[in-house]
């Protein structure tokens, strides 16, 4: 447990990469194409999502509640073919925020719910004040930032 705890962080801040930086590492050191995030694994991952979320559809909102939505954690594992396999899915996702990434990932990952689960059926009032206006752009920046989508 000690040799674990020395290398905490020693790569990167709380052992966290984005996609972005997880691309980076994979051509530098696998030789893979540069999109070969956006073009062939985040692809997988998605069809993984869908298929296992199909398949436990029937286990979800057992009481048959209308306009509800639950945020689930999918952890992955990325094995020496560079193959996404679901390692297991967590009804109650950590939202620790450790690290720079992390703290902007969280806020982006809760904005994103809020948008797709709940601004659908009951809209964001009209900001008027200045303080409101100044959430207002910070909400926009986040949606120009957002790579999230709901998964039919």
């Amino acid at each position: 447990q000690k040799k674990v705890k020395d290398n905490y962080g020693k790569h990167e801040d709380a052992n966290k990469l984005s996609m972005k930086q997880f691309g980076e590492y994979l051509t530098e050191h696998s030789g893979v194409p540069e999109d070969y995030i956006e073009t062939v694994m985040r692809p997988k991952i998605q069809e993984i999502v869908k298929l296992a979320s199909k398949a436990t559809r029937h286990k979800l909102n057992t009481n048959g509640r209308k306009h509800g939505f639950e945020l689930m954690g999918w952890d992955f594992m990325i094995d020496a073919d560079l193959k996404p396999c679901l390692l297991e899915v967590n009804s109650n996702p950590c939202l620790e925020q450790p690290c720079l990434l992390l703290e902007r990932l969280v806020s982006e990952v809760v904005e994103s719910s809020f948008q797709l689960g709940v601004d659908k059926f009951f809209p964001p009032p009209k900001v008027i004040t200045k303080k409101g206006e100044v959430a207002k752009q910070e909400i926009a920046m986040l949606r120009e930032v957002n790579q999230f989508q709901l998964l039919e």
